[in-house]
């Protein structure tokens, strides 16, 4: 079984008008309410999405980031033939790609990020240019390949971003990546504040649009993994035994370049 997180309160006005993820008082397993690395945990029916028989549970954390990629690519508007650029390259910017790469067919995919072995695993999931953001100016790059005319849509996906010289922060990069009339989106959860040229998005008539958790796509990512389309595997860089998950942790804020998803094996508890 797979597990939705997300648990909206069904009686606020964006629960009523069909924005569940937008709940005013979500509450997300193992986030704001516990269990999430418990034996046990009591969840509603409706949150349980049972897997196919060829979808091992080593994957089943996977099916939350790919159905974060639907989301996203659903709110960017994505289409079959469009250009667009994913900014950054952890698990949320390559689970996006590998979702968009094997279900939208867009006619450019760019993505950036300052490290090689993420940039490397882009390249294996199929995007055509790898920008390494520590060489290349990411914007100019991105109004070359595109002739000046720039990207259909942006995906900001880094969060918490660090910056080479003389760069601008991720959404302020995008709004100069974007075309005249394109979409932004933004995903990213970094606490920082962000600078961004809005009269240049004004006169783009361009649009920034926020994405929040999933609605619903858990059932498409589980059909896109039980029919192999997706590559949990290149994005699963470790597995470690529950006993290590303060290790495991630790890893994952050293921001270790090698690290991109570590799951927990929940068969070595001891």
């Amino acid at each position: 079984m797979a597990v939705d997180p997300i648990l909206p309160c069904h009686r606020c006005v964006a629960c009523l008008t069909g924005h569940l993820n937008a709940c005013r008082s979500l509450k997300l397993l193992g986030i704001d309410l516990n269990g999430g690395y418990g034996q046990y945990v009591a969840v509603p029916q409706s949150q349980l999405y049972r897997l196919p028989d060829n979808v091992p549970m080593f994957h089943v954390p996977m099916v939350e980031m790919y159905g974060l990629g639907h989301h996203i690519l659903q709110r960017g508007r994505v289409q079959p033939g469009e250009t667009v650029v994913i900014l950054g390259a952890g698990k949320l910017g390559l689970s996006i790609l590998d979702v968009l790469c094997h279900s939208v067919t867009p006619g450019l995919t760019i993505v950036t990020d300052l490290q090689p072995f993420r940039l490397q695993t882009a390249c294996q999931l199929g995007t055509d240019v790898a920008i390494n953001i520590t060489q290349q100016d990411p914007v100019a790059q991105v109004l070359e390949l595109t002739g000046g005319v720039g990207a259909d849509c942006v995906i900001e996906a880094v969060g918490h971003y660090h910056l080479a010289e003389g760069q601008e922060p991720p959404l302020a990069q995008a709004v100069h990546m974007v075309r005249n009339g394109g979409r932004i989106v933004t995903a990213g959860l970094g606490e920082q504040l962000t600078a961004v040229h809005f009269k240049t998005l004004v006169i783009k008539e361009g649009e920034i649009i926020a994405s929040r958790v999933t609605l619903g796509e858990f059932p498409r990512a589980i059909k896109m993994m039980a029919k192999e389309l997706l590559h949990p595997d290149l994005l699963i860089t470790h597995q470690m035994a529950m006993k290590e998950i303060t290790q495991a942790f630790a890893q994952v804020d050293r921001e270790e370049p090698d690290t991109i998803k570590i799951v927990l094996d929940v068969q070595s508890v001891s």
